[in-house]
């Protein structure tokens, strides 16, 4: 039987994801003096994508991520998302 997480630790695990990947990309680095509307940009599609992932996860509570991303997108367009996020 495989690993499971709880709801809990996958929604850690998106906001840690969102928050610790954000230096990465020096978001507005070219924006200058409006660097703070590509922030809160690039803040608010990163809250999107935490609910969308939440709101997915809610369907099948017992699924892993893979299986999640699966049933919502189906067998072949789920892999590719699935592949991707990895």
């Amino acid at each position: 039987m495989p690993a499971q997480i709880s709801k809990y630790q996958l929604f850690v695990m998106i906001v840690l994801f969102e928050i610790g990947s954000t230096p990465l990309f020096a978001l507005g680095s070219s924006a200058k003096q409006d660097a703070w509307i590509a922030m809160l940009a690039a803040a608010l599609a990163g809250f999107f994508l935490l609910l969308l992932f939440i709101a997915i996860q809610r369907r099948a509570p017992d699924q892993d991520l893979m299986g999640l991303l699966k049933l919502s997108f189906g067998k072949w367009m789920g892999t590719i998302v699935g592949v991707s996020f990895a």
